[in-house]
C-alpha cells in the first residue's frame, strides 16, 4: 500500500473493526474498506458498510470517520450507525 494508506482498529463496546483508509494530500478519507470485523466471541460473516464521512475524529493530521453503518450481528437483519472510537493505526 502506498503511504497515504491506513489500517485503523477502531472500537465499539466489544465489537472491533479493522478498516483501510486511503486519504488525500489533506488528509481528508477517499476510500474505504473493511478487512474485518468481529467480537470477542470471533469473527462474525462480513457485509455491507457505509461510513458516515461527516463525523470525523482527528489523528495525526489525518480525519478519520467513526461512524459506520454495517449489518451488525444483533439477531435480526437490520443496519446500523454505531459510533466507534480510534484504537490504534497503522501506515502502511
Amino acid at each position: 500500500m502506498d503511504s497515504n494508506h491506513a489500517r485503523v482498529i477502531l472500537k465499539h463496546n466489544k465489537f472491533e473493526v479493522v478498516a483501510i483508509f486511503q486519504f488525500d494530500e489533506k488528509g481528508l478519507p477517499l476510500k474505504t474498506s473493511i478487512d474485518r470485523f468481529g467480537n470477542f466471541d470471533g469473527v462474525m460473516q462480513k457485509r455491507s458498510f457505509v461510513c458516515d464521512l461527516s463525523n470525523y475524529q482527528a489523528h495525526e493530521g489525518l480525519l478519520i470517520p467513526t461512524d459506520i453503518r454495517g449489518c451488525w450481528d444483533f439477531g435480526i437483519e437490520a443496519f446500523y450507525w454505531l459510533h466507534f472510537k480510534i484504537r490504534s493505526v497503522h501506515f502502511e
